[in-house]
């Protein structure tokens, strides 16, 4: 998975304020593959990718990967 976002505009201070807390994009994958069934990995993959694209507005893309284990 990546998040990617306009790190030398958005990094200038050093300030976690003004970035993507890879923690907080943790919580937010962990919620949405917690708190709902899914029937197909791709809507994981579709799910994950909207919501991180909806509560980080910052990133300019977001690529997902799900893999199934046997």
């Amino acid at each position: 998975m990546g998040v990617h976002y306009p790190i030398e505009r958005l990094v200038q201070g050093d300030d976690l304020a003004t970035t993507i807390s890879y923690s907080a994009v943790y919580r937010t994958v962990e919620r949405v593959v917690t708190t709902t069934q899914f029937d197909l990995i791709e809507s994981v993959a579709l799910l994950v990718m909207r919501t991180l694209q909806t509560e980080f507005p910052q990133a300019m893309q977001v690529d997902v990967a799900v893999t199934k284990h046997a």
